[in-house]
């Protein structure tokens, strides 16, 4: 595949168009949400159905309504993928009302009890872009959550013999390598959040937003891009936001997963090798690596993970979950994804 002209990516195929100002309309992984945060999606023109949730500014000062006493969880979260740039310290309040989320870079987060209802105080800092990332990335994730559609936090692009997923924590390189497949004409499933679904002949990865979040490295030496060309997540994030409706290298239909790797990405020039190696992990070791990669964790209760457990249980039981352990560097992806679609063929 040639390299990809910017103008590919952008088109909105006659089906969302520019909005002159909010309530906004967005199709978050087939659940409709209706608000007045601009979303980094595409708007829908015509109201399709009642929304399956919402997301509405709030008023007054949040930090009245809530108790410090009721502290659910604090944890350091990144506002995107990758903590080790763009880490942010956020705390999680749980208490009777629903779920807080707070930032003080970014604001404060509510969602009500029902997971139907989300509504946002700004800081005075945050742009719309920083929300939208955060709306739709571990907002979304719990909201998808309880609406029926879990999802992991993963890349994964739809190979004619299935999905392959790419699993690891902030900065392992999960949009670098599903951008590699990209680039060589496998369609993109989904990028960092990956919704999984039970049908009868196994579990599926459902298509995910329809854009991608690449470093600027990625845009270039990946894609062929230039990254000038790409608008950023948000003023305070370097992050390139690379929209893919309608285009040929997006899929919007579920495929079934067959390969999931937990990526181990090392040094070639500092440790003096460049070998590939793909290692099996068990299944009590791939269904701890499943639940540890669940994209709302940090928000979900012990009896929250047993409401989708057979499901997650079905998925390592059908598809191989291992560790890819690869060199890092562009000039090593072309053998890798070689690697990785050889490994597919091994039924």
């Amino acid at each position: 595949m040639g390299s990809l002209n910017h103008t590919e990516f952008i088109s909105t195929n006659g089906r969302v168009t520019s909005h002159d100002g909010p309530p906004y309309w967005h199709d978050v992984c087939g659940r409709i949400v209706h608000s007045e945060v601009r979303l980094p999606l595409p708007v829908l023109t015509r109201r399709p159905r009642l929304p399956d949730w919402t997301i509405r500014y709030g008023s007054g000062d949040p930090r009245l309504a809530i108790d410090a006493s009721l502290v659910f969880r604090s944890m350091v979260r990144p506002v995107t993928s990758r903590s080790e740039r763009l880490g942010v310290e956020v705390t999680a309040y749980r208490d009777a009302t629903g779920l807080w989320w707070h930032s003080e870079a970014i604001g404060a987060f509510h969602v009500s009890p029902d997971e139907r209802s989300v509504t946002v105080w700004p800081d005075a800092r945050a742009d719309e872009g920083a929300l939208g990332v955060v709306l739709t990335a571990p907002i979304a994730a719990f909201v998808l959550y309880h609406l029926n559609l879990p999802a992991l936090h993963a890349s994964a692009v739809a190979t004619e013999g299935g999905a392959m997923a790419f699993l690891g924590s902030a900065g392992r390189g999960k949009s670098t390598m599903a951008a590699a497949f990209v680039r060589r004409g496998v369609p993109l499933l989904a990028d960092d959040l990956l919704p999984l679904e039970e049908q009868p002949d196994g579990v599926y990865g459902q298509p995910g937003l329809p854009s991608m979040k690449v470093w600027e490295q990625t845009a270039e030496h990946t894609l062929g891009l230039q990254p000038d060309s790409l608008p950023s997540l948000a003023a305070s994030m370097p992050k390139k936001l690379l929209s893919l409706d309608g285009q040929p290298t997006l899929t919007r239909e579920p495929s079934r997963l067959q390969r999931i790797y937990l990526l181990d990405r090392y040094d070639p020039v500092g440790t003096g090798r460049e070998t590939i190696e793909i290692i099996p992990l068990d299944r009590r070791d791939s269904l701890t690596t499943i639940l540890g990669q669940i994209s709302c964790a940090p928000f979900l209760r012990a009896i929250d993970y047993a409401r989708y457990l057979s499901l997650f249980a079905r998925l390592v039981a059908q598809t191989p979950v291992q560790v890819l352990r690869y060199p890092s560097g562009f000039d090593h992806q072309k053998t890798v994804c070689a690697r990785l679609l050889e490994d597919l063929e091994k039924r």
